[in-house]
């Protein structure tokens, strides 16, 4: 993570992590308690939950420009610890997550509405997430 502002994360708090619009590249900012706190290529979560904000997503469709109106929410973890955690229980396969605002109305895998997920690793501009099977 590429520190901002010299800000520093509390590893027991819940991050937002969007997708970056004033860098280039595949960057997603994090956000902790209102701030940004950095930036980073590659973010690993657990308890993600994800969100659209619908007024924002209105906006995106109507005025044709990229504004920060959806973000997953979790705790940021290191691969390590999630590889830890993976391995305490079955889980499924990696399923890529998409959300475009033109398209849909939610966060989606395969068709489906992701609202939440154990675990989503987010690296080169993908979103994978990973649910623990029942």
């Amino acid at each position: 993570m590429i520190p901002y502002k010299n800000r520093r994360l509390n590893p027991r708090k819940r991050v937002q992590v969007y997708r970056c619009l004033t860098r280039k590249g595949k960057f997603f900012s994090i956000r902790q308690s209102g701030l940004v706190i950095g930036h980073s290529e590659t973010v690993t979560m657990v308890d993600a939950v994800f969100h659209v904000n619908e007024k924002g997503r209105q906006k995106v469709k109507r005025e044709n420009k990229k504004y920060v109106h959806a973000w997953i929410s979790g705790k940021i973890v290191s691969v390590y610890r999630m590889v830890e955690i993976i391995q305490d229980k079955n889980y499924s396969l990696p399923q890529v997550v998409k959300y475009n605002p033109c398209v849909t109305t939610h966060f989606v895998s395969k068709g489906k509405i992701i609202n939440q997920a154990n675990a989503v690793f987010i690296s080169n501009g993908v979103v994978e997430a990973i649910q623990e099977i029942s």
